[in-house]
């Protein structure tokens, strides 16, 4: 089997196990209250972060990103990877009555989001398109979010997402002006 090939399922493998095993942590989160153990709140914050549909959308572009070597075979990676996390997230959740839409649903996602990353290697700007998902998931979560820890600590890695995706790209604009101006 190719290096590529064994790197993508490597991949596919574990990121999937760890976003399923955190999402389904998330989707069974107690209610936490102010005296949580410090380790506690980190393993909160990852599961609320790790559950959401931006984490999840980024996690799905690093396959295109880094194995695919064309825009047909990110659109394959895509599929067999959002099958494989969404089928470990049923695993550990269980499987739910309309589990098809959400293989559906998840195999769309996971096409779009290892093309985004397969086509973020000829063009940074691509990228852009990261930030209506992040201001999506900062409206998805509400202002009632914004008033507990967790809650704070998701939001502010949202909108760093957004200024280091912003500084990125302006970095990315300058390089190219300077590169033409010489």
């Amino acid at each position: 089997m190719d290096k590529k090939f064994k790197g993508f399922i490597l991949y596919s493998l574990i990121t999937g196990i760890i976003m399923a095993g955190f999402s389904v942590g998330s989707d069974d989160l107690p209610y936490v209250g102010a005296d949580i153990p410090f380790f506690y709140s980190v393993y909160v914050y990852l599961a609320v972060t790790i559950n959401s549909l931006a984490f999840w959308f980024i996690l799905s572009m690093v396959p295109g990103f880094i194995h695919a070597t064309n825009l047909k075979e990110s659109i394959l990676f895509g599929g067999i990877f959002a099958v494989a996390a969404i089928t470990f997230y049923f695993m550990f959740g269980g499987f739910p009555n309309n589990a098809i839409i959400w293989y559906g649903i998840s195999t769309l996602g996971g096409t779009i989001g290892v093309a985004t990353g397969y086509l973020a290697k000829r063009n940074k700007y691509i990228l852009l398109l990261l930030i209506p998902g992040f201001f999506l998931q900062l409206l998805r979560n509400g202002t009632n979010s914004w008033n507990y820890a967790i809650g704070i600590a998701h939001n502010l890695t949202i909108c760093v997402a957004i200024l280091f995706i912003s500084i990125y790209i302006i970095l990315v604009r300058e390089k190219k002006r300077n590169v033409e101006e010489n």
